[in-house]
């Protein structure tokens, strides 16, 4: 993410709730955001669903999930 040492340094020691984001092309530095805590029950959102967003997200094509 092209930090500097401070910079990657302090990553491990962000707040629940705060991230890092680096706007490619747009904004020349990285820059801290605050993200609104989202109350959803426990077991709600797995781990899979998470992997299985992502994945889908970097395919170039539509894709029909079958259950």
């Amino acid at each position: 993410m092209l930090l500097d040492d401070d910079q990657a340094s302090a990553l491990g020691n962000m707040e629940v709730g705060k991230a890092v984001v680096k706007l490619q092309g747009r904004i020349p530095d990285p820059f801290m955001i605050q993200v609104p805590k989202m109350n959803i029950l426990k077991g709600l959102v797995t781990d899979e669903m998470i992997k299985l967003t992502a994945r889908l997200k970097t395919l170039k094509r539509p894709v029909t999930i079958c259950d």
